[in-house]
């Protein structure tokens, strides 16, 4: 044990003095930067951990284009999923189709029944995402669970009388044209929604890897004052060192010849 000597000035004694308090103070210390800089490890080794995790999780995003329901797989960093395998379930869990994703990891299922559709993406390694399609984004004219009540028949037309509706002959129907245009402008529409949809989802999953990063950061942060304050703690703790007093001068008369 490491210890100090103080000579006293006026009467030569020597007084051991022990260190053991700046020696508990200094283990201390160093106890509390080795625990603070375990934990820093462990917090920034789990955030690399989670960071490819995170970065590698499927996503699946499909919309309903006729009687078809469309769409792709991929991971949150944009790569798509190739060789996926895509399961469509109705409400109760029965299976309706399946079918696999293709080198740009898209994918079309065909629509039979009118329900829910929960799409179930799988493409190994623990990696699966799922989607809904809500039965009112399904056409009506197919069978569902309860199956729409039918038109009222039109009365039939009297005998020697022509239907106003039909066109006459060698004339286009103007109805059926603009019928067209319309359905050709939905179609148009449909095709924009479904990028702009497309589009929210990507910048959502964009959204959540920068959350990822920024608490990253945060931990980091955090770490760095806890480490500040801890150094700081422990200085203001630490006895300050006495100077060793000057030793007095013997006294010449002790010395004197009688």
């Amino acid at each position: 044990m490491p210890e100090q000597r103080r000579q006293r000035g006026d009467a030569g004694n020597v007084e051991l003095v022990g260190m053991d308090d700046m020696t508990r103070e200094a283990t201390g210390w160093r106890s509390q930067r080795r625990r603070g800089l375990a934990c820093a490890v462990a917090m920034v080794l789990a955030a690399l951990v989670a960071t490819p995790a995170f970065a590698h999780k499927a996503s699946v995003f499909a919309t309903v284009r006729g009687k078809t329901v469309s769409g792709e797989a991929y991971f949150r960093d944009g790569t798509p999923l190739r060789g996926a395998r895509i399961t469509v379930l109705d409400p109760d869990g029965k299976q309706l189709a399946e079918t696999q994703t293709d080198s740009e990891g898209k994918f079309s299922v065909p629509l039979v029944r009118r329900c829910d559709h929960r799409l179930v993406v799988d493409a190994g390694d623990g990696h699966a995402a799922e989607s809904m399609i809500r039965a009112e984004e399904i056409p009506a004219d197919l069978p569902g669970e309860k199956p729409p009540a039918p038109p009222p028949a039109a009365p039939p037309p009297a005998p020697g009388t022509q239907s106003s509706a039909l066109p006459a002959p060698g004339r286009s129907d103007p109805a059926s044209d603009g019928l067209a245009g319309v359905r050709a402008e939905l179609e148009a529409l449909q095709t924009q929604l479904v990028q702009l949809r497309r589009d929210l989802a990507a910048r959502e999953d964009r959204a959540r890897w920068s959350d990822v990063l920024g608490g990253i950061g945060y931990i980091l942060g955090l770490m760095g004052l806890a480490f500040y304050f801890l150094g700081a703690s422990a200085r203001t703790r630490r006895p300050a060192s006495r100077p060793e007093p000057t030793p007095a001068a013997p006294d010449s008369r002790l010395n004197a010849p009688p």
